[in-house]
């Protein structure tokens, strides 16, 4: 999925997505947090991920 929204070697310079759609898509689905928030307590990390992604909640 990665290859086809973002097109290119990891060992070249990032030429970006291969449209507005897939930069779209790319936001829907990949995450990133750091180590720190993936050691939360359960409860903790429901918390932190609902503050940028409430929808995964509802």
């Amino acid at each position: 999925l990665l290859d086809a929204l973002q097109p290119g070697s990891f060992n070249d310079e990032n030429e970006g997505f291969a449209s507005k759609e897939a930069e779209s898509i790319y936001d829907e689905v990949f995450f990133f947090t750091d180590e720190r928030t993936l050691q939360l307590p359960e409860n903790e990390l429901v918390a932190e991920l609902k503050k940028d992604n409430p929808d995964w909640f509802e």
